[in-house]
Protein backbone atom coordinates (compact mmCIF):
# COMPACT_ATOMS: atom_id res chain seq x y z
CA UNK A 1 0.00 0.00 0.00
CA UNK A 2 2.25 3.21 -1.71
CA UNK A 3 -0.30 5.64 -0.09
CA UNK A 4 -1.82 5.59 3.29
CA UNK A 5 -3.48 8.95 3.04
CA UNK A 6 -5.82 10.47 1.10
CA UNK A 7 -7.32 14.07 0.45
CA UNK A 8 -11.23 13.79 1.29
CA UNK A 9 -13.51 15.05 -0.97
CA UNK A 10 -16.38 17.79 0.77
CA UNK A 11 -18.93 15.78 0.65
CA UNK A 12 -17.37 12.59 3.01
CA UNK A 13 -17.91 14.86 5.96
CA UNK A 14 -20.36 14.08 8.58
CA UNK A 15 -20.98 12.94 12.07
CA UNK A 16 -18.70 10.04 12.87
CA UNK A 17 -16.37 11.26 10.22
CA UNK A 18 -12.92 10.25 10.93
CA UNK A 19 -9.98 12.42 9.83
CA UNK A 20 -6.95 14.32 10.37
CA UNK A 21 -5.99 18.17 10.08
CA UNK A 22 -2.73 19.31 9.84
CA UNK A 23 -2.11 22.32 12.62
CA UNK A 24 0.83 24.20 12.86
CA UNK A 25 2.62 24.05 16.32
CA UNK A 26 1.66 27.22 17.23
CA UNK A 27 -1.95 25.91 16.77
CA UNK A 28 -1.57 22.50 18.76
CA UNK A 29 -0.96 24.47 21.79
CA UNK A 30 -3.81 26.60 21.62
CA UNK A 31 -6.08 23.20 20.59
CA UNK A 32 -4.43 20.97 23.82
CA UNK A 33 -4.65 24.19 25.84
CA UNK A 34 -8.89 23.58 25.31
CA UNK A 35 -9.43 19.99 25.01
CA UNK A 36 -7.15 18.65 28.09
CA UNK A 37 -8.05 14.73 27.22
CA UNK A 38 -6.16 15.35 23.83
CA UNK A 39 -3.09 13.65 23.43
CA UNK A 40 -1.05 15.39 20.67
CA UNK A 41 2.38 13.74 19.43
CA UNK A 42 5.12 16.89 19.50
CA UNK A 43 6.67 15.67 16.09
CA UNK A 44 2.99 15.32 14.77
CA UNK A 45 1.73 18.25 12.37
CA UNK A 46 -1.72 15.98 12.36
CA UNK A 47 -4.67 16.13 14.56
CA UNK A 48 -7.49 13.06 14.43
CA UNK A 49 -10.68 14.65 14.73
CA UNK A 50 -13.87 12.35 15.21
CA UNK A 51 -16.92 14.88 14.10
CA UNK A 52 -19.59 14.61 16.40
CA UNK A 53 -17.34 13.56 19.15
CA UNK A 54 -18.11 15.45 22.54
CA UNK A 55 -14.53 18.25 21.77
CA UNK A 56 -16.27 18.56 18.02
CA UNK A 57 -18.14 21.88 18.31
CA UNK A 58 -15.24 23.26 19.67
CA UNK A 59 -12.99 21.92 17.26
CA UNK A 60 -15.39 23.07 14.16
CA UNK A 61 -15.26 26.65 15.84
CA UNK A 62 -11.71 26.46 15.86
CA UNK A 63 -10.81 24.89 12.27
CA UNK A 64 -13.84 27.49 11.13
CA UNK A 65 -11.96 30.12 12.31
CA UNK A 66 -9.08 28.93 10.53
CA UNK A 67 -10.34 28.19 7.25
CA UNK A 68 -12.08 32.11 7.54
CA UNK A 69 -8.53 33.54 8.23
CA UNK A 70 -7.30 31.68 5.15
CA UNK A 71 -5.30 29.53 7.37
CA UNK A 72 -6.54 25.99 6.33
CA UNK A 73 -8.08 24.72 3.31
CA UNK A 74 -9.44 21.13 2.34
CA UNK A 75 -6.36 20.48 1.49
CA UNK A 76 -4.91 20.45 5.26
CA UNK A 77 -7.23 17.17 6.16
CA UNK A 78 -6.04 13.77 5.38
CA UNK A 79 -7.77 10.01 6.17
CA UNK A 80 -6.42 7.29 6.57
CA UNK A 81 -7.19 4.07 3.41
CA UNK A 82 -9.14 1.56 5.32
CA UNK A 83 -6.55 -1.00 6.54
CA UNK A 84 -6.82 -4.28 8.43
CA UNK A 85 -6.32 -2.67 11.91
CA UNK A 86 -9.30 -0.40 10.87
CA UNK A 87 -11.57 -3.85 10.10
CA UNK A 88 -10.25 -5.39 13.68
CA UNK A 89 -11.17 -2.38 15.67
CA UNK A 90 -14.59 -2.99 14.23
CA UNK A 91 -14.36 -6.41 16.05
CA UNK A 92 -13.40 -8.55 13.09
CA UNK A 93 -11.05 -10.81 13.76
CA UNK A 94 -9.53 -14.88 12.82
CA UNK A 95 -8.37 -16.08 15.85
CA UNK A 96 -11.15 -18.15 16.48
CA UNK A 97 -12.47 -19.01 13.60
CA UNK A 98 -11.63 -23.12 12.47
CA UNK A 99 -13.17 -23.14 8.12
CA UNK A 100 -13.23 -26.16 6.78
CA UNK A 101 -9.68 -27.77 5.53
CA UNK A 102 -8.49 -25.27 8.25
CA UNK A 103 -8.09 -22.44 5.28
CA UNK A 104 -8.09 -19.09 6.70
CA UNK A 105 -7.04 -16.66 3.68
CA UNK A 106 -4.73 -13.71 4.70
CA UNK A 107 -6.71 -11.21 3.65
CA UNK A 108 -10.37 -11.91 5.09
CA UNK A 109 -11.16 -11.30 8.45
CA UNK A 110 -14.71 -12.68 10.36
CA UNK A 111 -17.15 -11.90 12.90
CA UNK A 112 -19.45 -14.88 14.55
CA UNK A 113 -22.24 -13.83 16.54
CA UNK A 114 -23.65 -15.78 19.71
CA UNK A 115 -26.30 -17.31 17.50
CA UNK A 116 -23.08 -18.93 14.94
CA UNK A 117 -24.22 -16.20 12.46
CA UNK A 118 -20.72 -15.20 10.81
CA UNK A 119 -19.71 -12.26 8.82
CA UNK A 120 -16.60 -12.34 6.49
CA UNK A 121 -14.90 -9.42 4.75
CA UNK A 122 -12.71 -10.23 2.46
CA UNK A 123 -10.14 -7.16 0.74
CA UNK A 124 -8.09 -6.89 -2.44
CA UNK A 125 -5.31 -4.26 -1.56
CA UNK A 126 -2.82 -6.65 -2.57
CA UNK A 127 -3.80 -6.61 -6.16
CA UNK A 128 -3.11 -3.02 -6.68
CA UNK A 129 -2.53 -2.00 -9.90
CA UNK A 130 -2.08 1.72 -11.34
CA UNK A 131 -4.83 3.12 -8.73
CA UNK A 132 -5.37 2.37 -4.89
CA UNK A 133 -8.63 0.01 -5.26
CA UNK A 134 -10.78 -0.06 -2.29
CA UNK A 135 -13.06 -3.32 -3.25
CA UNK A 136 -14.13 -5.48 -0.58
CA UNK A 137 -17.00 -7.83 0.22
CA UNK A 138 -18.96 -8.92 2.72
CA UNK A 139 -20.17 -12.35 3.37
CA UNK A 140 -23.21 -13.43 6.05
CA UNK A 141 -23.46 -17.51 6.53
CA UNK A 142 -24.27 -20.00 9.20
CA UNK A 143 -20.69 -20.99 10.73
CA UNK A 144 -19.40 -24.11 8.98
CA UNK A 145 -22.56 -24.30 6.57
CA UNK A 146 -21.54 -23.18 3.47
CA UNK A 147 -21.47 -21.49 1.02
CA UNK A 148 -21.94 -17.94 2.61
CA UNK A 149 -24.12 -15.38 0.87
CA UNK A 150 -22.69 -12.46 -0.52
CA UNK A 151 -24.17 -9.15 0.74
CA UNK A 152 -21.83 -6.48 -0.47
CA UNK A 153 -19.33 -6.19 -3.04
CA UNK A 154 -17.84 -2.71 -3.75
CA UNK A 155 -15.20 0.21 -2.46
CA UNK A 156 -15.28 1.44 0.86
CA UNK A 157 -12.24 3.76 1.56
CA UNK A 158 -11.84 4.61 5.35
CA UNK A 159 -12.91 3.18 8.33
CA UNK A 160 -15.93 5.96 8.98
CA UNK A 161 -17.47 4.59 5.97
CA UNK A 162 -17.14 1.03 7.10
CA UNK A 163 -18.84 1.73 10.21
CA UNK A 164 -21.89 3.59 8.39
CA UNK A 165 -22.11 0.49 5.82
CA UNK A 166 -22.26 -2.07 8.83
CA UNK A 167 -24.91 -0.18 10.70
CA UNK A 168 -26.48 -0.37 6.87
CA UNK A 169 -26.24 -4.08 6.86
CA UNK A 170 -27.22 -4.60 10.72
CA UNK A 171 -24.09 -5.62 11.66
CA UNK A 172 -23.11 -5.18 14.94
CA UNK A 173 -19.92 -3.01 15.72
CA UNK A 174 -19.03 -4.80 18.56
Amino acid sequence: MENKYYTPEIEEFHIGFECEVYITKQRHGYIKQVEDNTIINSDSKYYPITFGNKNTNYELLVLGELMHKGELNINKFRVKYLDKEDIESLGFNNNDVKLANHIKPESSLYKILEDDTIFTIQWYWHMLRNERENLIRIFKGTLHKYPYQEIFRGDIKNKSELKILLKQLNIDEN
